[in-house]
C-alpha cells in the first residue's frame, strides 16, 4: 500500500501507563522549507503540488501528490518528509528499523539509513544523521535518498 499523507512513521511504544494527553510538538524545524518545489520536481521528473504540512499523530510531515488527468489509471506519485520532534534520535531510528534487513541498509546519505520498498511504487527511507532522525517517503529509493540528501545539510 503506498504511503499516504499524514501517516509518517510508526508510534515508538511507550511504558507510560494512565491517561495521556496528546501534545503537539512540531518541533524546531520547518519541514516543508527543508526541499523546495523546485528541487521536489526536478528529482522526481514530473510537476506534483506545493509541499503541505499535514498533522501526523503530534509532529507534522510535509507533502505532495500528483495530480492526475481525470479518468487516469496511473498510480499518482506521492512524496512526503518528516522530522519527528525526538529527545534521541540514535533510539528513535533503532525502533524504526530494528526489524528491518541488513540488505535495505543504505550508505551515503547520514551516519546510519535504512530505505524499505514498501510496494512497486512506494519507499520509505530513515536516517540518523547528527541525533537528528529523518523519515522519507517516495516512489523509489532512489528518489527518497536524493531527496534526504538535499534535507539533512538543513536540518
Amino acid at each position: 500500500m503506498p504511503h499516504k499523507p499524514g501517516t509518517a512513521g510508526t508510534p515508538a511504544p511507550t511504558h507510560i501507563t494512565g491517561h495521556v494527553r496528546p501534545v503537539l510538538n512540531i518541533g524546531k524545524v520547518e519541514v516543508c522549507s527543508l526541499i523546495t518545489c523546485e528541487q521536489l520536481n526536478r528529482i522526481m521528473a514530473v510537476t506534483l503540488p506545493a509541499p503541505q504540512l499535514v498533522l501526523v499523530g503530534t509532529f507534522d510531515e510535509c507533502s505532495a501528490t500528483q495530480v492526475l488527468a481525470p479518468g487516469s489509471r496511473a498510480e499518482p506519485i506521492h512524496v512526503g518528509w518528516a522530522v519527528p520532534p525526538v529527545t534521541d534520535a540514535s533510539l528513535t531510528f533503532r525502533q524504526y528499523t530494528i526489524g528491518l534487513p541488513g540488505s535495505d541498509a543504505v550508505s551515503g546519505v547520514g551516519a546510519k539509513a535504512y530505505c524499505r520498498t514498501v510496494t512497486s511504487s512506494a519507499s520509505q527511507l530513515f536516517v540518523l544523521a547528527d541525533n537528528k532522525f529523518l523519515e522519507v517517503f517516495a516512489d523509489s529509493c532512489t528518489h527518497a535518498i536524493a531527496l534526504a540528501s538535499i534535507a539533512l545539510p538543513r536540518l
